[in-house]
């Protein structure tokens, strides 16, 4: 697995989950894809990236971020589950998500009282082995993309 010093970009719609004692990894989410010149947000993106966070790392004074590098990559996505696969501490598996950087999160449009818009993306199953620098794609044909839920 590549490894690269950094700091990710601000985020939400993310998914995270805590793997060991000390560490979580965070994957996509919907993220800024341009500013204006007052540095205000004026477009989104869809994030694909996958961060692992180090939290005893920074609290003894050692960079705590770290992009990893997977292969192959895939469409990022918003609003989806991440959960740890015990015991393994090297692998998680993402639920759910949206694709489309102009989809909106199902909860938030619940609670808006706004219309929940329909998708025509098929459910994704994702596993990352981000220890190896693997990942798996599956898509389950009879069921539509679903965001904004937990697990």
């Amino acid at each position: 697995v590549t490894r690269a010093l950094g700091w990710m970009a601000p985020r939400f719609g993310h998914a995270a989950t805590v793997v060991g004692d000390t560490r979580v990894v965070i994957y996509g989410g919907m993220g800024c894809q341009s500013y204006n010149s007052a540095g205000m947000c004026t477009s989104l993106m869809v994030l694909e990236d996958v961060w692992e966070l180090d939290m005893w790392a920074g609290a003894v004074g050692n960079h705590p971020m770290w992009l990893l590098e997977l292969s192959p990559t895939y469409p990022g996505l918003t609003g989806m589950t991440i959960v740890q696969v015990p015991p393994a501490e090297h692998q998680v598996f993402l639920l759910g998500g949206e694709r489309q950087k102009g989809g909106r999160m199902m909860a938030l449009d619940f609670l808006l009282g706004r219309p929940v818009l329909t998708s025509d993306g098929l459910f994704e199953f994702r596993n990352l082995e981000y220890r190896a620098g693997t990942t798996k794609l599956s898509r389950i044909p009879a069921q539509l993309a679903v965001s904004g839920h937990t697990l």
